[in-house]
């Protein structure tokens, strides 16, 4: 983690700005098609990415370490005012809906959805090393998302703590 230090971080969001900061790093705004121009005249030196933008991305053309932190995943949603919709299609988006099943929580270290393993497979095929975290990295990643945790749950009152509670629930 000391490596990250002063390091030029890729952000794109005010929570990956925020991660950055946590971890002594500088934030960097840098949008997906200019990362690799990023990385080649030292914008950046690290970010945090998913292994679907490390394969978009070419990232072995500019890095050779990626560690499988599983920090995000990301759920879709599609949301519709439904008086607008044609009734065929509205139909076809609820059956679309209900025939998808809920992603199943992974524990940390697991391998992730297939899209997800292709990609780290394509990393690796083109000279990018993969790690698992060590239980150092895993800590202070904890204790950084604890924090952003804690600031979000001040700023989001009792409907963010009744989320939180909800979703440690299940």
């Amino acid at each position: 983690m000391a490596d990250l230090k002063g390091t030029k971080f890729r952000t794109y969001s005010p929570q990956t700005a925020r991660l950055a900061e946590l971890l002594g790093a500088s934030p960097t705004v840098i949008q997906v098609p200019e990362v690799p121009q990023a990385f080649a005249t030292g914008t950046i030196s690290a970010m945090i990415t998913s292994s679907a933008t490390g394969t978009s991305t070419k990232a072995w053309e500019f890095v050779k370490n990626y560690y499988v932190t599983n920090a995000f995943h990301p759920k879709n949603v599609v949301v519709v005012n439904e008086q607008r919709v044609p009734e065929a299609a509205r139909k076809r988006q609820e059956g679309g809906a209900r025939g998808r099943r809920p992603t199943p929580r992974r524990a940390a270290g697991s391998s992730g959805s297939s899209a997800e393993q292709a990609a780290n497979k394509e990393l690796a095929a083109n000279g990018v090393t993969l790690h698992e975290p060590d239980a150092a990295m895993k800590a202070a990643y904890h204790k950084v998302g604890d924090t952003m945790l804690a600031e979000w749950l001040k700023a989001a009152g009792a409907d963010g703590q009744a989320i939180i509670k909800a979703y440690r629930a299940k």
